[in-house]
This record gives structure tokens, C-alpha cells and sequence, in this order.
């Protein structure tokens, strides 16, 4: 497996809105996008759910939590922390009472949850207001992104990069000095470092099922904080094997034209506030006689520099650097100045 722990992965229930006795299991990493394709809005889909008769599909419910395809193909044995999150209302009342009736419970681990944007609120009566209306909702929400994952992969490549001495909190031994199988803890302030071997037998041995053989949560060595044994492999795998993902996941987004014309907007709005509470006295120089005095007449002159320009130093007297100007020959200004491709036609009248 050369690939990282992905950093979504769901198994979703699809019924048809046409016909709800029409169902589809599958499982994807990107919900919303698989639900496009089973839809017809993008390339891909299925053959069962490409029938325009049932169309549009809705989903009715996710399963999460799995590490990798395979485990999600696999998760009736599945061990790991898993979360079932219901989209319609009516399925999740269903759920309810099934599971009711059953001698057989759920095993510790699962959450089952219904997501509340999707709740009806015709008992209520209340009606959504514009604004709540244009909010994302459902498994338009979801992050199906490493976000979650930056700052704890920042925390164990600094504390990789910079420690004098890799060494695990457990057993006190050396760590590999690229940091492979070395269990971080994301808490912040924590300092603690483990083999992967040595922090599984740990959260074994200090948890209440003594029939597990793969952990699924327990409290740091160190700082006492409870883990999520996936959120530490998940953390590793992606340092270790996602080169790719590590790039896009920190690199800079390029600003788009709208948003760099509203920091400019918003930088001329401050730089023009200060202005006006500057005193001017701040902006006239010691040495004001090197300012040259304009001759009181409606013409304005322009200024030439030198053909010759000298070379400038540095010195204490920076007067004596500047270069001389000499006065040009007086223009008579025209009558009607004409104004060629100027910014002005495109300004908008401010009243």
C-alpha cells in the first residue's frame, strides 16, 4: 500500500425520489460528486442508477469513519470508530424503530445521528428565511478534504525536523530520524513521540475490551488526553506516503482578480483615513531649501533632469546628492485640453 489513509471515505444508501422502493449501496470519497455522476450531471455513475425513470437519487444515509476502500467493502468485521449519519428524516425514524426491537445492539463505537439541516419543519410550521435557505446543508457540509489534518501534520514534521534526540515516551528507545512509524500527539503543548507498536500495546492494555486486537482510541502517555487511534495513523500515513497531498494541501491559492480589486479597494480606503489625520508639518524636510520655488503665474512649469545624471552616494548631508534640475521652456497649455484613453470614462459618479 503505497497510497496515504484517505482523507474521507464513506458508504452511502441511495433511493430514488421517483420510486422509494428503488435502493443503491455504494461507497465513494466525495459524496456530493458521486451523487452528480449517479444523477446525470457528471461523467460516471452507475448502470443501476442511469435509468432516467428514477432520477433524480437522493442520499439517505452515510457511513464513515473507514481507512481505505477495502475496509469500507469490509465493514460488517469493520473495528474502527464509525459514525452513520442519516440525510432523510422518514429512513432515520425507520432505523429507530428497527434497532428498538432488536436483542442485538450496536457495538461501542458507532454514532448514529440525524443530520439536523435535513429535519423537516412542517410539524413546526416555520418557514426558512432567504438567507437560511441559501446555506449549504447536508452532505454539501461535509469536508472531504486533509483540512482537519494540516495542523497536526505541521506539529510532527517541527517536532520531527527540530528535536536534538527522536526518542518514544514509552519505552525510552530511538525513533527513526525521518520520523517513520513515530506516532505524534496532536494536542497542543504535548511533546510526546511513540513507536506505533509501543502506543498500540499501550491503549490495549489500558482499555476495557480485552478481546480487541486493534486499538480504537485511548489517552496519551504524556499529557493524559484521550485519541483517536485513526487520527494518529491517518496523521502518519499522509506524512509518510502523501507527498502529492502534502503539496495541494499547503499550497497558496491564487487570488482571483475580484479579490485582489477589494484588498486594493480596501488599502486606498485606509491609506486615504490616515491621511487625513496626518499633520503635514511630518512630511516637509529639514533641509527645505533644497525645494525649489515656482513663480506665481497660472502656468505650471515642468522640472528637467540633467542630460548628465551623477552617480549618487550615501553621505550625512543628502542634499548635497540630489542631482540639479534645470528649468524647461515654458508651454502655453491648449485651450481645450484633450484627454485620450483615460481611467476617468470608466469611473462611476459618486453622489
Amino acid at each position: 500500500m503505497d497510497r496515504p489513509i484517505p482523507a474521507f471515505y464513506a458508504c452511502y444508501l441511495l433511493r430514488s425520489t421517483v420510486r422509494h422502493q428503488s435502493l443503491y449501496v455504494g461507497s465513494t470519497p466525495h459524496p456530493v460528486r458521486r451523487l452528480r455522476q449517479h444523477n446525470g450531471n457528471a461523467k460516471g455513475g452507475a448502470v443501476r442508477t442511469s435509468r432516467d425513470s428514477l432520477r433524480p437519487w437522493e442520499m439517505t444515509c452515510l457511513v464513515t469513519g473507514f481507512p481505505s476502500k477495502i475496509a469500507a467493502l469490509q465493514f460488517d468485521f469493520e473495528r474502527w470508530p464509525l459514525k452513520v449519519t442519516f440525510y432523510a428524516e422518514d429512513v432515520y425514524k425507520v432505523w429507530t424503530k428497527w434497532t428498538s426491537q432488536q436483542i442485538e445492539k450496536l457495538r461501542p463505537g458507532i454514532r448514529v445521528e440525524m443530520d439536523e439541516s435535513m429535519r423537516s419543519t412542517g410539524e413546526s410550521g416555520a418557514e426558512e428565511t432567504p438567507g437560511e435557505a441559501s446555506k449549504p446543508k447536508g452532505i454539501d457540509t461535509l469536508d472531504v478534504s486533509y483540512a482537519t489534518v494540516k495542523g497536526h501534520l505541521e506539529k510532527s514534521r517541527q517536532a520531527i525536523e527540530n528535536a536534538e534526540w527522536l526518542h518514544c515516551n514509552i519505552c525510552h528507545q530511538g525513533l527513526p530520524s525521518n520520523g517513520a512509524m513515530t506516532l505524534v500527539c496532536p494536542s497542543e503543548g504535548c511533546s510526546a513521540l511513540s513507536h506505533l507498536d509501543c502506543l498500540s500495546k499501550h491503549f490495549l492494555d489500558t482499555s476495557s475490551d480485552r478481546d480487541v486486537m486493534l486499538p480504537t482510541s485511548g489517552n496519551c502517555p504524556e499529557c493524559g488526553n484521550k485519541l483517536q487511534w485513526i487520527d494518529l495513523v491517518k496523521e502518519l500515513s499522509l506524512r509518510m506516503r502523501g507527498e502529492k497531498e502534502i503539496k495541494a494541501l499547503f499550497k497558496k491559492r491564487r487570488r482571483t482578480k475580484r479579490q485582489m480589486d477589494a484588498e486594493a479597494s480596501a488599502a486606498d480606503d485606509v491609506s486615504e483615513l490616515s491621511a487625513e489625520d496626518e499633520p503635514m508639518e511630518d512630511l516637509v524636510p529639514e533641509d527645505d531649501d533644497v525645494w525649489h520655488q515656482l513663480p506665481k503665474s497660472s502656468d505650471v512649469e515642468e522640472l528637467e533632469a540633467p542630460k548628465h545624471a551623477t552617480a549618487f552616494h550615501s553621505g550625512p548631508n543628502p542634499a548635497v546628492n540630489r542631482p540639479t534640475w534645470t528649468r524647461k521652456e515654458l508651454r502655453t497649455p491648449d485651450p481645450e485640453p484633450v484627454i485620450e484613453d483615460s481611467d476617468a470614462d470608466d469611473w462611476a459618479v459618486l453622489t
